[in-house]
């Protein structure tokens, strides 16, 4: 079994678009919030336990509006990005954990298939909280749904990639070698004599 992800352009209706922008806006709040967290922590020796996404939530009431596998996907990933950095520090490259952007041109959030939250059915694409989003579908979706990723552009459109886990045959080996010669008079010519000019 492999992943595999199928990229379509997402055509939110209003009330949808004001719920993705708000989803984006509170992933980027909680990822620049534990990651100030653990920085100050990290600055003052502090050993104390971070403030967990329910604690962050009394704080910011706003942040329960939003689909909450969104938010546990931001603090994974600051998770990851603050061991790829001391992993980093300790083979002596040049890095720094940068704070999300509101202007960054590409805006995402990642939210996990969990009893079925996302499913696509006909032009329509169901996911947490959304519901029913229509999209441009050019090919099927094919394979267990693992998590949705959601895009917005530079331009404010909106794009959805679905990870699937997917058996995907394997060619079959064959036993030929071929050899390619680049040249002047002929563009190129190949070991079994045949020319393509």
């Amino acid at each position: 079994m492999k992943y595999k992800a199928f990229k379509f352009r997402l055509v939110p209706n209003k009330e949808q678009k004001v719920l993705i922008n708000k989803t984006l806006g509170c992933c980027r709040l909680l990822y620049n919030q534990m990651l100030n967290e653990k920085q100050l922590k990290y600055k003052y020796s502090d050993k104390s336990k971070n403030k967990t996404e329910k604690q962050y939530k009394s704080e910011f009431k706003f942040l329960k509006e939003v689909d909450s596998t969104a938010l546990q996907q931001s603090r994974i990933d600051l998770t990851n990005a603050y061991k790829n950095f001391f992993r980093k520090i300790k083979s002596k490259q040049k890095v720094s954990l940068k704070f999300k952007s509101r202007k960054n041109p590409k805006n995402s959030y990642r939210t996990i298939n969990s009893h079925n939250s996302i499913r696509v059915e006909d032009n329509y694409v169901k996911l947490p909280k959304l519901c029913f989003v229509k999209f441009k579908k050019s090919r099927e979706v094919i394979g267990k749904i693992k998590s949705a990723t959601i895009t917005k552009n530079i331009l404010n459109r909106y794009y959805i990639s679905v990870l699937c886990e997917t058996e995907i045959k394997k060619l079959p080996e064959l036993d030929t070698k071929i050899g390619i010669d680049l040249g002047i008079k002929d563009f190129c010519i190949t070991s079994d004599n045949k020319k393509n000019t």
